[in-house]
């Protein structure tokens, strides 16, 4: 699976992340997600994510189920991507991920007041607390920028080729 670098571009940006997943019954959960890097010399390729450690149901039906799916918006253009794959193992977040997460959370709480005019002082509240990584491998990724083109295959699977 190739991904075009301005895809990749946008799923590592400082963007908004939702991941959503799925229990065996088939009921949906939607938590935030932080940090995410993309694997492109991994075959298929994968992405890191660090999510929020008291994202338990989220955490559950992953490993219930394997099931993933990313999505990533620049909140001022609404440009956005959607990733589905499966957790291929968790990690523990580093000391870097911590870092990386304080810059990117600063970087999009800035992007949000350019937007809507929101204090980023405000945003505050919506940090997480301990991180955890997952790391899953890709099988499609879609557009899901708001018009016509929402919904399209940005990277096919083998079966849709």
């Amino acid at each position: 699976m190739d991904l075009e670098p301005d895809v990749v571009t946008l799923l590592e940006s400082d963007s908004v992340i939702l991941v959503g997943t799925v229990a065996p019954d088939g009921l949906p959960e939607a938590s935030r997600g932080w940090g995410l890097t993309v694997r492109t010399d991994a075959e298929p390729p994968e992405v890191r994510l660090l999510m929020p450690v008291a994202s338990t149901r989220a955490r559950e039906n992953l490993e219930a189920t394997g099931r993933i799916a990313i999505t990533v918006t620049d909140v001022e253009t609404l440009r956005s991507a959607q990733v589905k794959g499966r957790v291929a193992r968790f990690e523990p977040a580093t000391d870097a991920d911590a870092r990386a997460h304080e810059r990117s959370f600063a970087a999009l709480a800035e992007a949000i007041q350019r937007a809507d005019g929101t204090d980023p002082a405000l945003l505050g509240n919506r940090k997480p607390g301990a991180l955890t990584a997952v790391v899953a491998t890709l099988e499609e990724v879609y557009d899901q920028t708001p018009g016509p083109a929402a919904g399209a295959r940005l990277a096919p699977t083998e079966e849709s080729q």
